[in-house]
C-alpha cells in the first residue's frame, strides 16, 4: 500500500499557496508612519519663517518637499480612480446631473490648454512661468497634473471603448479644443517661445504630450484627420451649430490639423531625408503616437484608411531608427515601440527586404563592432594585471635584498 505523505497546504492542487505572515510595509508601516509624522509636526511645517517664536519651524526647502509629497500623492490617486469609473453605465444610466457633471470637467481642461497656448503664442512668460497666482495657467500644473490626468482618462476610455458614450454633443466640441490645444502645444509649442527655460521644459515633457495625442486617438468617436468622413458618421455631432464659438473651434481645427494624407507624406518626407531625431522631434514623439492609434482604430470602419497606410508608417519608422542607429542615446526609439506593435499586426511580407533586412544588418554590424570592442577591452584589462603582477613582484624582490 502506496504511503501519502501528509500536505501542509490540505490541497491536491501546486497552485495553492498559503497565505504568507509577511508584513505589508506600505500598508501597514508606511502610511501610518507618514501619518503619525505630520500630524505630530504638523506646528513645525506651518509655522511662518518670519515669527520669532522660539521654536523651530521647516525650512522652505522641508516646506517644498511635504507640498511635493502631497502633490504626487494625489496626482497618483487621481490617475487610478480615474481607471476605475464605468463610464458607459454613468453616461446611460444615471442621472442627468451626474452626466452633465462631465461637462465641466472637458471644458476646463480645454480651457486650461488654450490658455496655456495663448500664453505661450503671446509670450506671457510670468503667466506661463505661475507667478501669477490668478488667470495663469503654469507649464508644471500642464505637465505635471493635467496631463497625467487627462492621459490615463483617455486611455481608460479607449482601452474600454467608452469614447462613444463620452463624447457626444458639448463634450465633442471640448474635444475638439483639447485636440487642437494639444497639437499646437506638441508640434508648434517651443516656435513661439526664446526662453531656453521654456524651450527645455516643452522638450522633456513632449513625450508625454504624444501619450495624451495617442490615447485621445484611440477613444475620439470622430475621425479629425478625415473630416470629409463627418457627415456620414452618426457618432459625430454638429458640433458647429451649438454656438458661434463652436464654429470658430471647427474653423481652428481645420487650420491646425492636417489631412491623413498630409501627415503620412510628411512622416515618409522626414524618414527619406535621412533627417535626424533632433531635426524634428516632434515628429517621432507626438505625430507618430497619434497616428499609430488612429490607424488601427479607424481601418475596420468606412474611412480611407487602410493596410497600405500602416505599412506607411511601419516603414518610416524602421527607416528612422535606420538613420539614427548609430546614436549615442535614443530612448525615443523604446518610446515609439510601443505604439508601432498596433500597427505590425498589419504589416506585409514587402516591408522585410526593404526595411528590416537593413535595419538587421546595420545592427549586426554594430554587435560585431561592440563585440570586438569588449575583447579588445578585456585583453587590456589582461595585460595592465600581468604588468601589475610583474611590477609587484620586482618589488618584492627588491625589498627583500
Amino acid at each position: 500500500m502506496q504511503n501519502y505523505k501528509e500536505s501542509s497546504k490540505f490541497s491536491l492542487h501546486e497552485s495553492y499557496r498559503l497565505t504568507t505572515k509577511d508584513v505589508k510595509f506600505f500598508g501597514k508601516v508606511v502610511l501610518p508612519l507618514v501619518e503619525k509624522y505630520f500630524q505630530a509636526h504638523r506646528e513645525y511645517f506651518i509655522t511662518p519663517s518670519s515669527l520669532k517664536t522660539g521654536t523651530s519651524y521647516a525650512t522652505v526647502k522641508e516646506k517644498e518637499m511635504s507640498c511635493s509629497l502631497f502633490f504626487n500623492i494625489s496626482v497618483r490617486c487621481l490617475k487610478v480612480l480615474v481607471r476605475a469609473i464605468d463610464v458607459s453605465s454613468v453616461m446611460k444610466n444615471s442621472q442627468e446631473m451626474v452626466r452633465a457633471s462631465l461637462l465641466p470637467l472637458f471644458n476646463n481642461i480645454a480651457e486650461d490648454l488654450n490658455q496655456t497656448v495663448q500664453n505661450l503664442e503671446q509670450r506671457r512668460y510670468s503667466h506661463v512661468k505661475g507667478t501669477l497666482q490668478r488667470g495663469t495657467t503654469s507649464l508644471s500644473y500642464v505637465h505635471m497634473v493635467l496631463l497625467s490626468v487627462l492621459s490615463s482618462m483617455l486611455d481608460h476610455l479607449g482601452k474600454n471603448n467608452y469614447g462613444v458614450d463620452v463624447f457626444e454633443n458639448e463634450i465633442q466640441l471640448a474635444g475638439y479644443k483639447i485636440l487642437n490645444a494639444l497639437w499646437i502645444i506638441g508640434t508648434q509649442g517651443t516656435k513661439f517661445v526664446d526662453r531656453e527655460w521654456i524651450i527645455e521644459e516643452l522638450n522633456r515633457h513632449r513625450p508625454l504630450l504624444g501619450d495624451c495625442l495617442s490615447s485621445f486617438a484611440s477613444c475620439f468617436s470622430v475621425a479629425f484627420f478625415e473630416s470629409e468622413f463627418n457627415a456620414n458618421n452618426k457618432n459625430a455631432s454638429n458640433v458647429s451649430q451649438l454656438s458661434s464659438e463652436a464654429n470658430d473651434v471647427m474653423t481652428n481645427v481645420s487650420r491646425t490639423i492636417p489631412h491623413l494624407t498630409k501627415v503620412i507624406s510628411d512622416i515618409e518626407e522626414h524618414a527619406e531625408s535621412r533627417a535626424t531625431y533632433e531635426d524634428a522631434p516632434y515628429v517621432v514623439e507626438v505625430i507618430l503616437p497619434c497616428v499609430c492609434s488612429y490607424l488601427p482604430y479607424w481601418w475596420p470602419k468606412v474611412t480611407n484608411v487602410t493596410a497600405d497606410h500602416m505599412n506607411s508608417v511601419l516603414g518610416s519608422v524602421l527607416k528612422l531608427i535606420n538613420n539614427n542607429i548609430d546614436a549615442n542615446e535614443a530612448p525615443w526609439m523604446k518610446h515609439i515601440a510601443v505604439y508601432t506593435q498596433v500597427i505590425i499586426l498589419n504589416s506585409s511580407t514587402s516591408l522585410l527586404e526593404t526595411y528590416f533586412l537593413p535595419v538587421s544588418e546595420r545592427l549586426k554590424i554594430k554587435c560585431e563592432d561592440l563585440y570586438a570592442q569588449e575583447q579588445s577591452l578585456k585583453h587590456a584589462t589582461r595585460l595592465e594585471s600581468s604588468e601589475l603582477e610583474d611590477f609587484e613582484s620586482n618589488l618584492m624582490k627588491v625589498n627583500l635584498n
